[in-house]
C-alpha cells in the first residue's frame, strides 16, 4: 500500500474485520499505531483483531492503550472486559462491564451473552 495515512489502514484493517481476515487487519491496524500512536480507534481495532485471532492476552494491551487515551469509548471497556473474561479474570472483567454500562446501559443484554458463552 506505502501510504503513510495512518486513516488508509484503519479503513482497510475495518474492512478486513467484516471479512473475517484477522490477521491481515492486525497488520494494518498495527501499522495505523506505528504511524499515529495516540489515535485510539486504530488501538481498539488493533484489540478487536488480536482478539479475534485468538490473541485475547495481547488484545489487552491495545485495548488499554486505548483507553488510555480516551476513557470515554464504551466499545473498549466493554471487549476488553470479555477478553477478561475469556481469560477467567472475572473479577477485573466485572469491574470493566460496569464502567461499559455507565458509558453505554443499553450493553446490559451484551454482556448477559457475553457472560453465558
Amino acid at each position: 500500500m506505502g501510504s503513510t495515512i495512518p486513516e488508509t489502514y484503519i479503513k482497510r484493517g475495518r474492512i478486513y474485520l467484516t471479512q473475517n481476515q484477522y490477521s491481515n487487519a492486525e497488520n494494518d491496524l498495527t501499522k495505523a499505531t506505528v504511524l499515529d500512536p495516540q489515535d485510539p480507534a486504530a488501538w481498539f481495532f488493533l484489540g478487536f483483531a488480536q482478539a479475534c485471532n485468538n490473541k485475547l492476552q495481547i488484545s489487552l494491551d491495545a485495548f488499554n492503550t486505548c483507553i488510555k487515551l480516551n476513557p470515554e469509548i464504551p466499545d473498549a471497556w466493554l471487549y476488553r472486559g470479555y477478553a477478561k473474561w475469556l481469560l477467567n479474570n472475572k473479577v477485573d472483567a466485572e469491574s470493566d462491564f460496569n464502567k461499559a454500562l455507565q458509558l453505554k446501559p443499553e450493553y446490559k443484554e451484551t454482556i448477559s451473552g457475553f457472560k453465558g458463552s
